[in-house]
């Protein structure tokens, strides 16, 4: 009976009866899971397969836990993600200093994913490990859809960055700390400013961090801002590349949290794209090579000096460490100006003895451009010392371009639609009961042309399609309109 009447009741909220098969399951979707109250608590270990590679997680689920409300769920994101290995119980469980007790008082779930080399946040498959954790979470615990969030310290705060370009959709916002957004762009996908448009964000950056200091990273900020990202900017000018600041910070970290929701169907919805993606209702779909209409949306792409300065050589095989031996010196960097030949071993850097690839960037972190630099390498069995004068850093933008990009920007405004569209040859907006009149014709207006005026059909494949990729409650689509241009 509870779910005849719901069926009705929706119905006639979207202003038309739907069919019998599409009301039962958008009531389904809206009724989700029935949670136990017989779950773990405490720290609950488990595994995701990411690609073929086992990673494990721990999720922090408070004592007070009640499986009959919605529970707010942080994904808190570790650095040096690049080890062959991170992921012990141990090594997650110490870092829950940083939001932990703050987030267990606030009744919230708490993911410490593990991510490793391979399976680093920017790449497609360390993605993919943390959207699966979050759908394993949701089909356990009662989690409020309207209150996931990331964040995370260096590598996390860069890879929560990535997940705010690449995947927003199930977030509400996002808590970079020390990290910076030139790194999202490390597994090969291209970074768009534009699309953070979509979500908040609390960025914090320390002025001694040797990694991404304010000075680096302060003209990302003002070129997000320019473009509206909502940015709540946190610099602490005399810490370094360490948590230093959450003792102060922590408690206005997760007051942020608790205060920040996301709508279910957002009014507007921005894409900036070189590939196909989606974003809340919004999807682009395929992308065109008419360059010349991108004209009104200028790519914002910062030109700054390189956040960290490469040596310049691409390393041989491993040497047990004795130094770094040289496959390859690349052209106009520091190695190239020392006289670095392939075959050298690198064993040091002005006072800094080289052992490995880390060591080697420690001792970059020191280096100016303009100033003397000396070395020494292993050649036909003995030491040769090299000397030379560190090549200047060249401005260059700051992210890559490898295809051509598309942007789509849609204003909802009752059954109608307004979209902006550059470079785009087909896009589709998914129609839910909650953010249209259905008895009503649905009006999509492309750069001021209309393309579509017509009621939509309510099927339930659609239905299913959505829930399937979104497992999300709170949004329910029955139709779809594809414009095609």
């Amino acid at each position: 009976m509870r779910v005849a009447l719901l069926s009705v009741w929706l119905a006639a909220a979207a202003g038309a009866q739907l069919p019998a098969d599409v009301a039962a399951r958008v009531d389904a979707v809206r009724t989700g899971a029935t949670y136990s109250a017989d779950v773990p608590r405490d720290w609950v270990p488990f595994t995701i397969d990411a690609g073929g590679v086992e990673c494990p997680h721990h999720l922090r689920v408070p004592r007070d836990y009640d499986a009959t409300r919605r529970h707010p769920l942080l994904v808190e994101l570790h650095g040096a993600v690049s080890r062959p290995d991170f992921g012990s119980e141990t090594s997650l469980r110490n870092l829950r200093h940083r939001i932990g007790a703050a987030a267990d008082e606030a009744g919230m779930l708490l993911l410490m994913p593990a991510g490793r080399r391979g399976v680093e946040w920017w790449s497609e498959a360390g993605r993919g490990n943390l959207l699966d954790a979050i759908a394993w979470i949701k089909a356990r615990y009662n989690v409020d859809e309207s209150r996931v969030f990331a964040g995370g310290f260096s590598d996390g705060g860069s890879g929560s960055f990535h997940l705010a370009l690449h995947a927003p959709t199930p977030f509400a916002g996002f808590v970079p700390m020390c990290g910076h957004v030139r790194v999202a762009q490390a597994g090969g996908a291209s970074v768009f400013l534009r699309t953070l448009s979509n979500r908040p964000l609390y960025v914090v950056n320390t002025g001694k961090d040797v990694l991404y200091p304010t000075t680096h990273v302060r003209p990302f900020i003002d070129a997000m801002r320019t473009l509206g990202v909502r940015v709540t900017y946190r610099p602490f000018e005399s810490m370094p590349h360490a948590p230093l600041f959450l003792p102060d910070e922590r408690g206005r970290i997760v007051d942020w949290l608790l205060r920040t929701r996301r709508p279910a169907h957002p009014k507007a919805v921005w894409i900036e794209s070189d590939r196909p993606m989606h974003v809340d209702w919004l999807e682009l779909e395929a992308i065109g090579d008419d360059t010349a209409a991108l004209d009104a949306f200028p790519d914002v792409n910062p030109v700054v000096p390189p956040v960290r300065r490469p040596f310049g050589i691409e390393p041989g095989p491993p040497t047990g460490g004795l130094g770094i031996e040289v496959a390859r010196v690349r052209e106009e960097t520091l190695a190239a100006a020392l006289g670095v030949e392939a075959g050298d071993c690198l064993v040091k850097l002005d006072d800094a003895v080289i052992e490995d690839r880390r060591s080697l960037s420690r001792a970059m972190l020191r280096v100016r451009g303009g100033e003397q630099v000396r070395a020494v390498v292993l050649r036909a069995g003995g030491p040769v010392e090299l000397e030379a004068t560190c090549p200047a850093s060249k401005p260059l933008p700051a992210f890559r371009r490898t295809a051509p990009r598309a942007v789509l920007h849609a204003v909802r405004d009752g059954n109608r639609v307004d979209v902006r569209a550059a470079n785009v040859t087909r896009f589709a907006i998914a129609i839910s009961p909650d953010a249209f009149e259905l008895g009503q014709p649905i009006v999509v207006v492309v750069n001021g042309e209309e393309r579509h005026a017509a009621r939509v059909l309510p099927d339930a494949a659609t239905v299913d399609r959505y829930a399937k990729r979104d497992r999300d409650r709170t949004r329910v689509y029955v139709a779809r309109i594809a414009v095609t241009l």
